[in-house]
């Protein structure tokens, strides 16, 4: 049964909004250049539907639905398109995600374009958060278990996403205030003694390596008939401990099912997650380190804002 999921008070659905193509070529035009991919792109939008589809990512996200074939057009300024367009090619090799088209970018914006997945999202695929949390455990386990990193990034790319959850672990200790919904869900607002467990246990930043996602969660998450998965959103995705993606999805189920405020709801998603991850995979200790960094990087959505290119 496809149905609505739910989501956290006061977080909205991403829903798409359609805008004016036209319009959007003159921006274009202003933002794009008018090289050979910028009017590859432009020529995709003048012929599609366009609809806005930016969520909290900081990114503007637009869908093209033409006669033919729909697109993604993913637009940034903070310099981590090329990061996801090695994600989409490598993960598109495995036939985890949509073709990857094209990147290009000019002195201010990065542009990646990439086909559009047209199957319903995990968020409105199951009934209940038992369903969804076990079937989460259970893809991240196999995602996991494929042994991603040696399925062969060159040394430049190794680097590049080995080094991202080390920036992302030093920005985490820089903030001095938690997640809103973290905070709650942990019961913990001590950001301190928070700090102090990730300074002291730097090094499980990389024990349990893989190459995790960094968002798996049931808006990035594609199911088809056949109950087999798609994945989108790679520019999380980097080299770190497998115990980031096992908490961050756990909690992102959490929220989604909008049980956050029902702790014997929340005790009985955790179980039923971790035991289809599988609980003799978890080390305690290193998820309650990403528990905290999670908490004291990310931060609340109303403090982040999409680029103005609309």
């Amino acid at each position: 049964m496809i149905k609505k999921g739910s989501h956290l008070d006061g977080v909205e659905p991403i829903n798409e909004k359609k805008i004016d193509n036209c319009e959007l070529i003159k921006i274009l035009s202003f933002k794009a250049g008018n090289s050979k991919d910028s009017r590859y792109l432009k020529n995709i939008i003048i012929n599609s539907d366009v609809y806005d589809k930016s969520g909290y990512s900081g990114n503007s996200v637009l869908i093209c639905k033409g006669k033919n074939n729909n697109y993604v057009v993913k637009i940034s300024k903070n310099g981590s398109l090329i990061d996801e367009f090695i994600s989409y090619k490598y993960f598109y090799k495995l036939h985890l995600t949509s073709k990857p088209i094209k990147y290009f970018k000019n002195n201010e914006y990065e542009f990646l374009l990439s086909e559009y997945i047209d199957l319903p999202t995990a968020g409105f695929y199951f009934d209940s958060y038992q369903e969804i949390a076990d079937f989460f455990g259970k893809e991240l386990r196999k995602f996991h278990d494929m042994n991603l990193i040696q399925n062969k990034f060159n040394e430049k790319e190794y680097n590049l996403f080995k080094n991202k959850y080390l920036l992302s672990y030093n920005r985490a200790l820089e903030n001095d205030v938690g997640l809103i919904y973290m905070t709650e869900y942990l019961n913990d607002v001590d950001i301190e003694k928070m700090k102090k467990y990730l300074i002291n246990n730097k090094e499980f930043l990389y024990k349990n390596e893989v190459l995790v996602h960094g968002d798996f969660n049931p808006n990035n998450v594609f199911i088809d008939n056949n109950m087999n998965i798609k994945i989108i959103d790679f520019c999380d995705a980097g080299i770190c401990n497998k115990h980031y993606d096992i908490f961050w999805t756990m909690f992102m189920i959490i929220i989604f099912s909008g049980i956050l405020k029902d702790k014997k709801k929340i005790l009985e998603c955790e179980k039923i997650f971790l035991n289809a991850y599988g609980i003799d995979k978890i080390n305690n200790e290193e998820l309650l380190f990403f528990k905290y960094f999670a908490c004291l990087y990310w931060k609340q959505h109303d403090e982040i804002t999409r680029i103005n290119i609309l």
